[in-house]
């Protein structure tokens, strides 16, 4: 009987570690992700803190090697003659179909030879993709700045909604 209860007892246990580590994994992985804060030693709008291109870049760079949700991808050279990037922000498994879904865009947007049962096949298979722009004017610093705060949101947080819309779109 006490070696019965003694087995019982154990796989109770063993059951409830698993079940703590399922839950604790997950925040784990999110507290690998640099915050703002943690970065830059202020909370993304607090008084007397702006950042630059550079620090911005920085900080991208070092989400993109601690998320597998986004990739830095370079598009261009800015008026200043700095490298211009773009994040993608979506699952680790559209980041191994990339070119496959630039393709499917491609193909929609240009319409050529496409029948309409193509297209729509197409536009079944393809992700939505949305661009979002952080700043358009140089004086005007609460874009750029909430798009720090919004990417680091979007490559940490763990919940069916973002990990439903990072299944199912692309954010360059």
């Amino acid at each position: 009987m006490k070696k019965h209860f003694y087995r019982f007892t154990i796989c109770i246990l063993n059951g409830l570690c698993l079940i703590v580590a399922l839950f604790i994994a997950p925040l784990q992985a999110q507290n690998k992700i640099t915050s703002p804060k943690k970065q830059f030693g202020v909370n993304i709008g607090d008084d007397y803190f702006l950042m630059n291109y550079t620090q911005l870049l920085e900080y991208w760079r070092k989400l993109a090697e601690e998320s597998p949700r986004m990739r830095l991808e370079k598009i261009g050279t800015t008026a200043e003659g700095r490298e211009q990037y773009m994040a993608i922000i979506t699952s680790p498994q559209n980041h191994l179909k990339l070119d496959h879904y630039k393709e499917i865009s491609r193909r929609l947007a240009l319409a050529e030879g496409l029948t309409e049962d193509e297209a729509h096949n197409l536009a079944q298979e393809g992700k939505a993709v949305v661009w979002i722009d952080g700043g358009l004017h140089a004086t005007e610093v609460c874009g750029s700045h909430q798009l720090v705060e919004m990417v680091y949101q979007m490559v940490s947080l763990n919940d069916p909604v973002q990990r439903e819309s990072k299944n199912n779109g692309l954010l360059p």
